[in-house]
């Protein structure tokens, strides 16, 4: 810039005036001004940003960009009007800010200048920012007061803190300069840290303000952060001080607020103690360097800070003095001439003066008394800081430099005033007013503490100003706030039109938010919606309140516009008047003729509307607690143009504020409006068209004084407090807390690792044998435990079970009409495997068994799924992210053709023919990720393959999860094998380009993945997109198959997690590979690739490493296997840290958000905490609001304080990069017998080792999201709290793998049994196909000698497939009981299978007349299905089992179970009368109750077991057709469809409701629940009902709970469940209704329906009676005269009666 630097010079040297327009843009603040060359400052206009940065604690570089960009033209604009100069004729040249700065912000008023510079012909000066601030005072100081070169400045701010000797306008030496952070951005770190609100001037600003009042006498002990005798500033130490003492004094939640006050006095007064000890080492080098320094010149941010303005003034030396002695015979020098007379503070300017005029004389006196007692308690600390360092002798006097504002003659000649304001009077006036008017007894009193507040000066006048060393800047006087002021805002008609169709919050009527909508047209920045019109021929584009609502447009939110409800009541009397406004205009719009004066229909609505509350006592005050009402009844106008009615606002706004005052006094109300606030205070908005659901009634606060420690029942601090060295360890009586086994019972403890180290020596495989042998150290593989050497590669997992889809697939083929080109889309494969290499690696390594199906489905494509056939053409419409970027849509799907991973362009017929019939069309959507900062977006171009609708399944919904296993190798296990490597093990990662793309898909099942472009044409899908449900299984089986062929060729271990793979290598005596450490290898990362080459693998080229090395990146961590740490690589690092800003910008301050929302940040954090262990307890926040949901997608909730706080946790801890965790050993489980259960009937067990103890559960315990899993967890976390404070120490347990057993894992009572490798652990579903026999073994190996491995395995799983899951489990039972007999028995293994006939019956007969005969029979049942399955011979059809079974049959009958009573008549009839059917959950409860009964369903059907477990496919919705229907009989019916029942499946049923002519009719029912919960959504099921802000499900225990508990209480018979479908057969058949008809009705289709039939001894009479009636005859006979007459059959005569 030598350039600008001469042009500078030249203009100062310039004997021409001139004028120069500055620009300044290096931080937050976009600056403008017009200044003269002879020192004029024409204008200067400041436009902040504070507010934008406020959010993220610090200047966000975006952000300031952004707005740089759109303040700066404003920012010109007005500093040349406000100057009144033109930019062509008046503007000489151009000054702009070129750095130092953030070089973002920087480069908007570079370019700009640069701009203006080009267009104009103007010369361009580019100022740098240091030397701007140095020489600030040439340009705002009076001539007389400018400092004079050289002269010392001090440049503090939050970017710099620098000590420059400045000697001309353009030379300046660097003396002191700062090592690592600025003094400004150390304050405004300190100022987050201590969670101080910001002020309007920033962080800085506000710390000096909090802690304003402490006084030095306060000062706590940070340490010494000066660094006495360097030339170096140096604040990071500084900063870490008041990290430590927050720390140790356990945050800084911990620290009341005196305590925090006095932490950042302390801070602040540290920090400043280093700049005076800098100035003085700078003063005494120009004093060595003979330069005479007359000025100090402090500037910068931090300059304004008044506190560092007090202790520059008090403490630094004045700076023409000299050393008390000097070489000259110690005498003293003559005194230097006196500094240039500088002006005073309180008086700098003439707009200080004329403020200070403006004072009322008691303003005056209480500010000079103000300043008088600073002078008093500086003046003496000044004096002690120059005795000490400048050597002055003890008699010499300082003056105070403090002025006093004058109080004119005309003030002070009123001495009755001066008597009523004798209180403020500073010393020297009240000498003056003493000795006028003697009379006045003014003179203070003498303090208690003895000293004498009047000091000893005689004279009278106010003492001149003295020199000052520093300049003040001039205070902006605050301004009240006030709205209506400003120009009216024309109303939009837009904004009309959606208020029409849909409703508009109030927020959008304030000036501000009419302002932003008057900016913007229709489909602008504002989201648009059409709203359909019924009087109107189409429909009507207009703003999508919905939409804006959750945008997060920095605009939007600024003008309060995504906001239901207005904070300010004054900005509410502004809205209001707009929203008359409003109404008038519709008025105007709908043709009414309103009379002069007068007022139409909807302005006279909103004026006596918003005049009612405007008209009430307090109505500011009471503000927060009527705005919900008011906008509530707004709401109901806009939704059913309910007319005014003063007696119902009254009294709705009465039971607001009455509702409002008991939340604040006790809390949550019980039954309360839902008109109350909650939003501050624990108020609650309502608003349903807004989508607006309020948080959960906050909870009532813990009282630790009434609520004991659950560990030693004393109250006063609660489980977490509990500390075992102070509190007992026993009860007051003596009894232990814990209970003690009886003897005999004691757990034995067993560690399988006894304390021996892992020997190296084996798992190197060394030729040289261990020499500390195998008494000493343990000879197991170091990775998986085994009895083998870790480089073995003997290391296995068991393998996978593929299920084989060929029987299941729906053939189908490309038209014949179709050309051959596109006949060969339907069977293209893209696949780059090579199958055949596959089949032949595979075989060689032994593992083709274990992938039967992988190299027919990479030949022929991989199935789907079991998919039903398709019947017709479905087509979900693209995402409106798809028509944003479209380019980028087009881009992609290009891509894939040309790669041909997809196929297309087609029209919907060719697509149809393509693929052999209808297709399903998911729709194309835009996710956009973010990166770390700098970084650019990530677009993704997926496919939403779970998008449904209530009548649509998606394609997600067919495929089962669990049909697709696959290993994924998570972070636990990476460390699990970094914590068991030996010394000198390196990784290597690498990564299959387009894993998913490269999986081929069945030609039969492409019709389920077609999308759509965006210009309406298709394209047919030939690979696995990503999204889909069997994606990662199918790929899986790829992965897998290559890790495994690795393992094999001894390239192991390989970890696996989706497409990345961690090849892992350990040292070895004779390795080729060497690397720089002198260790030797098997391989390095070239020949593991090559190991797989034939494969045909498509490795991506850039991902993944390219050697092997010990510190690598791996599934989104940083492992260090040397030094056994992990930590987040940088870029995850600032990219996590990033994505919490962004949450906290988004939803900070009483924002809503998504479920979405909130699953996003916290599967982020769940990630991060692996590293971040301190973390986890941050985690339980966002999981309870996630819970809060109820798994509502489309709601919105404010995020409350608690998920704000934990987020701005991990915002500071995401700051720190030096964060690892350590990385260890677990060592095998140690299994000391802990054991954990939960009863809801009851309450939680445990037991560690000999003890054990039990809690019972509260009345009432159980609430929404508190089940038996809720138990489970508590049950746990009891446990550690007691492992914690009595077992671990007795045991001398630490660092150790606990093994932990719950009823999950525990059989339940009579179900154990001895498990080893025939039977293993698993579920009861599982023994049928794994439990094993000598027999089961022998013969499917027969099979793989007789058979290929591929043709054995699909066998088999075809047998296996072939019974349900319910089936499997409920024939586990049969299995387990009769091992459990043979064991007892002592039967050799042999002889199970096959059972003998001996065998069977003697198994019969154990259990005859214990069990009851049918549960014999089902065990039998179970025997038989293990035996086919193994292809056994089955003996259970021999006449003696036979004989046997007759047997138990008979002495089992005491067992049978007593057939379910049904419900009666009775029961509905006693359960209406206990229901208000105006209640949305009584009329929901009526309608399940009624349609379960009279349609003879299940109530599986009618309910669903929880909102969790709701599915469309399964679950009537509320949108489903319901028709009512009258037939030409007269009677009356309801019906409706639902998708799926327990015989039929997904055939579903029709339920069809008779109508009855009384109080029971389920058609009323029916018609009633639909009334009252009119406002369910179309995805709800159908018998949702509304429940506060929201809705809920009507699930099975809600609904039996709440009926069995009426019933109970009437004294009826006790039901069950099923009696609903019982009951109701039972009562159709008594009304008479024929059985095959009651059959139908409940979809009976078998006669099984005879099974359910109750008081058979009313109904077979009844319906045999009917037969021998005489209308039965008379029809009887009219049916045989008709077929007579019908074939002309002549009756003869003798048969005539």
């Amino acid at each position: 810039m030598l350039c600008a630097r001469r042009a500078a010079s030249t203009l100062l040297r310039s004997t021409r005036g001139f004028t120069v327009l500055a620009i300044e843009s290096s931080a937050d603040d976009t600056c403008a001004a017009i200044v003269t060359s002879d020192r004029k400052i024409l204008s200067n206009v400041v436009v902040k940003q504070l507010s934008l940065h406020e959010q993220y604690g610090g200047i966000e570089p975006m952000t300031a960009i952004r707005a740089h960009q759109r303040n700066l033209p404003f920012a010109v604009a007005r500093a040349l009007n406000e100057a009144g100069a033109d930019i062509v004729k008046d503007i000489d040249g151009i000054a702009v800010t070129r750095g130092p700065g953030m070089p973002g912000c920087l480069s908007v008023g570079m370019n700009a200048s640069k701009t203006m510079a080009a267009a104009l012909g103007k010369p361009l000066v580019g100022v740098h920012h240091m030397q701007g601030h140095a020489l600030t005072p040439l340009l705002t100081s009076e001539e007389q007061d400018m400092p004079q070169f050289p002269f010392l400045t001090l440049l503090v701010s939050g970017g710099h803190t620098l000590l420059l000797l400045a000697e001309s306008p353009v030379k300046f030496t660097i003396l002191i300069n700062t090592i690592d952070q600025a003094v400004g951005r150390v304050i405004d770190k300190v100022s987050a840290l201590l969670q101080i609100p910001w002020t309007p001037l920033g962080p800085g600003d506000a710390l000096e303000k909090y802690c304003e009042s402490v006084q030095e006498t306060e000062l706590l002990h940070l340490g010494d952060s000066i660094m006495h005798g360097r030339k170096d500033f140096s604040f990071s130490g500084l900063h870490s001080q008041v990290e430590r003492y927050l720390r140790s004094h356990g945050g800084v939640q911990k620290l009341d607020d005196a305590h925090r006050r006095a932490l950042a006095f302390s801070f602040q007064y540290n920090a400043f103690a280093q700049l005076e000890n800098k100035i003085c080492i700078a003063l005494e080098w120009c004093k060595m360097n003979s330069i005479h320094v007359n000025h100090l010149v402090v500037s910068g941010g931090v300059a304004s800070n008044r506190y560092l303005r007090k202790r520059t003034e008090i403490h630094v030396p004045d700076m023409a003095g000299e050393d008390s002695e000097n070489s000259n015979g110690g005498q003293q020098p003559p005194p230097p001439p006196p500094p240039p007379a500088r002006a005073r503070i309180t008086h700098a300017s003439d707009a200080l003066i004329a403020h200070f005029r403006s004072m009322s004389l008691e303003e005056k006196l209480k500010f000079n008394k103000e300043i008088e007692g600073d002078n008093e308690v500086l003046a003496e600390r000044r004096r002690a800081f120059i005795r000490t360092h400048r050597r002055l002798p003890e008699g010499a006097d300082v003056p105070d430099d403090a002025s006093f504002i004058t109080i004119s003659e005309e003030e002070s000649v009123l001495p009755n005033m001066w008597s009523f304001l004798k209180g403020f009077l500073h010393t020297p006036l009240l000498r003056e007013l003493t000795d006028r008017f003697p009379n006045l007894n003014l003179r203070k009193r003498k303090s208690t503490d003895g000293a004498v507040s009047d000091d000893s000066d005689s004279d009278g006048e106010v003492r001149p100003a003295k020199t000052r060393r520093h300049v003040l800047l001039a205070p902006r006087p605050e301004v009240e706030r006030t709205f209506g002021v400003a120009m009216q805002q024309p109303i939009p008609d837009a904004l009309l039109i959606a208020d029409v169709y849909h409703g508009v919050p109030i927020t959008w009527f304030t000036d501000r938010a009419l302002s932003v909508l008057n900016s913007f047209t229709v489909g602008g920045l504002i989201p648009t919606k059409r709203y359909t019109d019924a009087t109107y021929a189409g429909s009507i584009t207009s703003w999508d309140v919905s939409g804006a609502l959750n945008s997060k447009s920095r605009t939007l939110i600024d003008a309060g516009m995504t906001s239901l409800l207005i904070e300010d009541f004054g900005e509410y009397e502004e809205a209001a008047a707009n929203h008359i406004r409003l109404y008038r205009l519709r008025d105007e719009r709908e043709g009414q003729v309103v009379p002069e004066g007068r007022m139409g229909t909807h302005e006279t609505w909103a004026s006596d509307h918003h005049g009612f509350f405007l008209s009430q006592e307090r109505k500011s005050s009471n503000y927060l607690d009527w705005r919900a009402l008011e906008a509530e009844l707004r709401e109901e106008r806009n939704k059913k143009n309910v007319k005014f009615n003063l007696e119902y606002y009254g009294t709705k706004h009465t039971n607001a504020l009455l509702v409002a005052g008991l939340r604040r006094e006790f809390g949550p109300v019980s039954g309360s409006s839902s008109s109350g606030d909650t939003s501050q205070g624990g108020r609650r908005a309502s608003s349903h068209s807004f989508r607006d659901v309020g948080p959960a009634p906050a909870k009532a606060p813990r009282d630790n004084g009434s609520t004991p420690c659950i560990l030693c029942a004393i109250r006063g601090h609660s489980v977490q407090g509990h500390d075992p060295s102070i509190h007992p360890k026993c009860f007051p009586d003596g009894k232990p807390f814990w209970a003690k086994k009886k003897p005999g019972k004691e757990r034995s403890l067993y560690d399988t690792s006894g304390g021996k180290e892992v020997c190296i020596n084996f798992n190197y495989m060394s030729k040289r044998p261990c020499t500390h042998g195998a008494d000493k150290r343990v000879h197991c593989c170091s990775f998986c435990g085994g009895d083998h050497p870790a480089l073995s590669g003997k290391c296995s997992l068991p393998p996978l079970q593929y299920t084989d889809f060929s029987s299941t697939v729906d053939p189908r083929s490309p038209h014949p009409s179709l050309n051959s080109d596109l006949q060969k889309v339907f069977h293209h494969n893209t696949s780059p495997y090579d199958a055949d290499a596959f089949e032949s690696m595979l075989r060689e390594s032994d593992l083709l068994g274990d992938y039967p199906l992988l190299c027919d489905n990479l030949r022929n494509g991989f199935p789907l799924g079991e998919m039903p056939p398709l019947t017709s053409t479905i087509i979900h419409p693209n995402s409106t992210s798809c028509a944003k970027y479209r380019a980028e849509v087009m881009a992609y799907l290009d891509e894939e053709i040309d790669a041909g991973r997809m196929s297309g362009h087609f029209t919907l017929d060719e697509v149809e023919r393509i693929c052999g019939g209808p297709v399903y069309v998911s729709p194309l959507l835009v996710a956009v990720s973010t990166q770390q900062p700098g970084a650019p977006d990530k677009i993704r171009i997926c496919r939403h393959l779970s998008k449904s609708t209530p009548t649509q399944p998606s394609v997600n919904s067919f495929i089962q999860k669990e049909d697709f296993p696959t290993r994924l190798d998570t972070a636990l296990r990476v460390a699990e094998v970094i914590a068991n490597a030996p010394p000198g093990t390196q990784a290597c990662t690498l990564d299959i380009a387009k894993y998913h793309r490269t999986c081929p898909v069945h030609p039969s099942h492409k019709c389920w993945l077609v999308v759509q472009d965006p210009d309406g044409l298709f394209i047919i899908d030939n690979v696995h997109p990503f999204g889909c449900t069997c994606a990662s299984g199918n790929t899986g089986m790829i992965g897998n198959a290559a890790v495994d062929i690795w393992r094999a060729k001894k390239v192991h271990p390989v970890l696996k997690y989706e497409d990345d793979f961690s090849a892992f290598r350990t040292p070895t005596p004779d390795g080729p590979f060497v690397d720089p450490n002198g260790y030797r290898y098997d391989y390095d990362r070239d020949k593991i690739v090559w190991k797989l080459s034939p494969l045909r693998i498509p490795w991506h080229p850039d991902k993944g490493d390219p050697v092997f090395r010990e510190v690598y990146v791996y599934i989104g961590f940083e492992w260090d296997i040397s030094a056994r740490t992990i930590r987040l690589p940088l870029e995850k690092r600032l990219k996590f840290l990033d994505r919490v800003r962004r949450f906290l910008a988004a939803f900070k301050g009483g924002r809503r958000c998504t479920l979405h929302d909130v699953e996003k940040i916290h599967g982020s954090l769940c990630h991060v905490a692996f590293v971040y262990l301190d973390g986890r307890s941050h985690l339980p926040s966002f999981s309870n609001f996630g819970t809060k949901f109820v798994g509502d997608r489309s709601t919105y909730r404010f995020v409350p304080n608690s998920v704000i706080k934990d987020l701005l946790w991990w915002e500071q801890r995401l700051e720190d990069p030096s964060v690892t965790r350590s990385i260890k050993n677990l060592g095998p489980p140690c299994d000391i017998g802990l054991f954990v259960d939960a009863s809801t009937s009851w309450g939680i067990g445990i037991v560690a080792g000999e003890r054990w103890a039990a809690f019972r559960l509260v009345e009432g315990w159980k609430q929404s999201g508190q089940d038996i899993c809720f138990l489970e967890t508590v049950a746990v976390e009891l446990l550690t709290y007691f492992l914690d404070s009595y077992i671990l120490d007795d045991l001398d347990l630490h660092d150790t793998h606990l093994l932990l057993h719950s009823d999950l894992w525990r059989p339940r009572a009579g179900c154990q049994i001895a498990h080893s490798s025939l039977r293993p652990r698993v579920a009861a579903a599982d023994r049928l196909l794994s439990w094993d026999t000598p027999w089961s073994i022998a013969h499917r190996d027969a099979l793989s000698t007789a058979l290929p491995a591929p043709l054995v395995t699909s066998a088999l799983a075809a047998v296996r497939s072939a019974l349900a899951p319910t089936t499997k489990s409920s024939y586990g039972g049969g299995i387990l009981r009769f091992l459990q007999f043979c064991d007892e028995h002592g039967i050799r293994e042999d002889d199970r299978m096959p059972a003998s006939y001996a065998l069977l019956s003697a198994f019969v007969g154990t259990f005859k007349g214990r069990v009851a005969g049918s549960t014999v029979r089902g065990w039998l049942s179970g025997l038989r299905a293990w035996h086919l399955v193994n292809h056994a011979p089955w003996h259970g059809d021999d006449e003696w089992v036979k004989l046997a079974r007759s047997a138990a049959n008979k002495e089992g009958a005491v067992h049978k179970r007593t057939p379910r009573s049904p419900i009666s008549l009775e029961h509905l009839t006693v359960l209406k009368a206990h229901l208000d059917l105006s209640l949305p959950f009584h009329a929901a409860v009526w309608a399940v109750a009624t349609a379960t009964f009279f349609g003879c369903r299940r109530l599986g059907e009618t309910t669903v077991l929880s909102r969790a477990a709701f599915s469309p496919s399964q679950h009537v919705l509320r949108s489903t057709t319901i028709t009512f229907r009258k037939q030409t009989s007269g009677a009356e019916s309801v019906s409706f469809r639902i998708p799926w029942t327990k015989t039929t499946t997904h055939d579903g049923a029709t339920v069809v409701l008779t109508a009855r002519h009384d109080p029971l009719c389920p058609g009323d029912a029916l018609r009633n629940h639909l009334n009252v919960n009119d406002t369910i959504p179309p995805s709800a099921p159908l018998f949702a009902f509304k429940e506060g802000s929201g809705w809920s499900t009507m699930t099975r225990d809600r609904f039996l709970s709440f009926v069995f508990s009426i019933w109970k209480r009437a004294g009826l018979y006790h039901v069950s469940g099923h009696s609903f479908r019982i009951g109701g057969a039972v009562a159709l058949l008594l009304a008479g209704v024929p059985p095959e008809v009651v059959a139908a009705t409940g979809g009976w289709t078998s006669l099984a329906f005879l099974l359910y039939w109750r008081r058979v001894e009313e109904i077979l009479p009844m319906c045999t009676s009917r037969a021998y009636t005489k209308t039965h005859f008379d029809s009887l006979a009219q049916i045989f005269e008709d077929f007579r007459s019908k074939f002309q059959i002549v009756v003869p005569a003798s048969m005539e009666v």
